[in-house]
């Protein structure tokens, strides 16, 4: 059994981690590192963050469809490079700390509706 659709979903997300690590460099044992915090955060953001747990709580507005894969069709080409304009609405106030990214994939039942797979923030 294979599923048969796929979505990616993304979301400006606030990470409390990030937000200390940024608190750290205006004050820390009386001196002060501001003129090093640009260089460090560029330095510790090069690289994508991919075993951060992200609550719902965590996200800034509700999830926007990146790409919506029929599985029985698309073709390797199609996943190569995946583009797509988002706009958010933040719905809440918070500290930005980057995007999460999560998908789900539906398994197809026949004459029954399908089984979910979600690893969307706040699923066990």
């Amino acid at each position: 059994m294979f599923p048969d659709q796929a979505r990616l979903y993304a979301a400006p997300a606030q990470c409390e981690e990030w937000r200390r690590d940024s608190e750290l460099w205006s004050g820390y044992y009386g001196l002060d590192f501001a003129p090093l915090e640009l260089m460090a955060m560029q330095e510790e953001r090069a690289e994508p963050k991919v075993d951060a747990l992200v609550s719902p709580e965590d996200l800034l507005c509700p999830g926007e469809v990146v790409c919506d894969l029929d599985l029985n069709t698309v073709k390797t080409a199609d996943l190569e490079v995946i583009k797509a304009p988002l706009k958010f609405t933040m719905s809440k106030t918070g500290f930005w700390g980057g995007l999460a990214l999560w998908f789900e994939v539906e398994f197809p039942s026949p004459g029954e509706p399908g089984v979910l797979l979600s690893t969307c923030p706040g699923i066990d």
